[in-house]
Formats: C-alpha cells, structure tokens, sequence
C-alpha cells in the first residue's frame, strides 16, 4: 500500500470517529446546558420558597394585629367604657406571634434571599417598635380611632408587600398565578380587619355618621373585589372553602348586620346591634379565613415543592441518559 494509500485509509477513518463523535459531543453539551439551567431553576426555586415561608410568618402575626386594630377601635370610641379586657387579652396573642416573628428576623439573612426583604425587614422593625406607645396612647385616649387604625392597617400593609415581591421573583406562570390568588386572599381578609374595626366602633358608638358609613360601604366593595379576583384563580376545593365560611353562622351574622348598618343610614338606629356583637361574628369569620389562609400557604408550598422536584428530576434524567448514551 502506498503512502496515498494509507493517508485517504487514515483519513476515512478520522471522519468515521468524527462522524460518531459529533452526535455524542453534542448531546454532553445539551446536557450540561440543561443540567445547569435545572440547577439554576431548583437555586432559583429554593429562595422562592423561603420568600412564600417568609409571607406566613408575617401574615400570622397580622392575623393578631388585625384582632388588636379591631379591638382598639372599640376601646376608643366608647371611650375606654368598652372591651378593656378583651383588649388587654389580645396583646398578649400579638406580642406571642410578634416574638416568633422577631426571632425569625434576627436569624434570618434577608440581603441573601433578597435585599428588598431586607429593607422591608429594617422598615417594619422600626415600625413595630413603636407599638407600645401606641398602646399607651390608646390606653390614656390620647390618640384617635382613626390614627390607631391607621397605624395597624400601615403596618400590615407593609408585611403584605411580601407577596409582590414573591410576585416579582416568580418565573413560573402556575406559581405566580398562585401567588397572586394568594395575595388577593390575604388582601380581602386585611381589609375584613378594617372593616371590622370601622363597623364595631361605630356599632359601639350607637350609630354611623356619614364618613364612616360611606368608609363601611366601600370596604365592603373592595372586600368582594379581592375575593373575586381570588376566587377566579383559586382551584376547586378552595373555592369550596370560601363558600361554606360564607354560608357559615358567622359568615350569615355578618350579612345581617351589614344591612342593618346598611339600611340604618347616616345616624340611623342599628337594631340594638353592640360593637361587641359585630365584632365578635367578624372575628369567627375571620379566624375561618385564617385557616383557609393556612391551607392555601400549604397549597402553594406544596405546588413550589412539585416544580422543584419536576426540575430536579429532569436534571437527574439528562445525566443519566448521557452517562448510559
């Protein structure tokens, strides 16, 4: 055989293993490409996960701000003749869930997950530190229904931001339509707390002058508004939930005396419905909110959690295949 030969046999049979080398090399780059895009996805995931966590540990201690509004609003519009010890009771549930907060806030790196949560933790650190003056002020009257209000309804409004920031971070379209179903929930229980603050000092009171009628009205509305967004997202069984806390006794109770407030009018006579008797339905009602809240968190943990494992699997399934290809 000739040198010419043995250099067309040589190269024959390069181009042979380049042939068979060109597919496999291409799959090993698929798969890093993949295996690295699933490791980002799962990274990703995780500090989603820790964003959602984040929102249920805050929401419960809302939760007992929105009892604690609602009762101070009582507290002072009868002036101080009324629900003292109710009152007194459930700062004591508020200051339980605000140490379990502020523990979690002191071991928990937020500029790691996000720095925006840690400003929002800075923020509401300072915030609630004011709450014990707060508490004095109401306790001498020295502060209005309507600044005490105010300051409970600033300081949950800033724990729900964390929903739209888990919103923001979110890539997933079934987890972020989730979320959002999950921040109009907490929304339209938020303003519930509002309106049961509004309607059981006015009950209390004896009646509703044209300010806070018109305020009662419109957080109505805006209650249904949340919860119909909610409601257009939320799978079949929550749905379910909401309408038997809605058919509940309380959830009834609270529909008769909105439409006596309603009817009643501007200082009309309430029926001798008390500030007691409103607040107590709403706060049946919205402990049951509660713990749909509960199960919707756990919904959309245990959704998050089926992505992470779907991503995970596929990377695992790509090695595999490669190593055996």
């Amino acid at each position: 055989m000739n040198l010419n030969n043995q250099l067309k046999n040589i190269k024959a049979s390069n181009i042979v293993v380049l042939t068979a080398a060109i597919p496999l090399v291409m799959a090993m780059i698929l798969a890093v490409v993949v295996t690295v895009e699933k490791i980002n996805v799962v990274s990703s995931i995780d500090r989603l996960q820790l964003r959602v966590e984040s929102i249920s540990m805050f929401s419960d201690l809302v939760h007992e701000q929105q009892k604690e509004r609602g009762g101070t609003a009582i507290f002072l519009k009868s002036g101080g003749k009324k629900f003292g010890n109710e009152l007194k009771k459930q700062r004591l549930h508020t200051d339980e869930k605000f140490k379990l907060l502020e523990t979690y806030l002191t071991t928990t790196d937020f500029s790691v997950i996000d720095t925006r949560l840690q400003i929002l933790s800075d923020d509401l650190s300072e915030k609630m530190a004011k709450m014990e003056n707060i508490r004095l002020l109401v306790d001498s009257q020295e502060i209005s229904p309507q600044a005490a209000i105010s300051y409970y309804t600033d300081l949950n409004s800033k724990m729900l931001q964390l929903v739209q920031i888990a919103v923001n971070y979110s890539n997933i379209p079934e987890v972020t339509t989730a979320i959002m179903g999950f921040g109009n929930f907490l929304m339209g229980k938020e303003v519930a707390g509002i309106e049961r603050a509004i309607g059981s000092s006015s009950f209390a009171k004896g009646s509703f002058d044209k300010t806070e009628l018109n305020e009662f009205r419109n957080l109505i509305k805006t209650q249904e508004t949340y919860i119909q967004k909610f409601l257009s997202t939320a799978a079949r069984a929550q749905v379910s939930e909401y309408k038997s806390i809605l058919e509940s006794k309380s959830g009834r109770d609270v529909l008769a005396m909105r439409k006596v407030a309603l009817d009643a009018g501007v200082n009309g006579d309430l029926s001798g419905v008390s500030g007691a008797d409103f607040f107590n339905a709403q706060t049946i009602r919205i402990n049951k909110l509660k713990g749909l809240e509960e199960i919707l968190g756990s919904d959309l943990l245990s959704l998050i959690a089926s992505k992470k494992n779907n991503a995970i699997f596929t990377r695992n399934m790509v090695v595999v295949l490669v190593l055996f290809a």
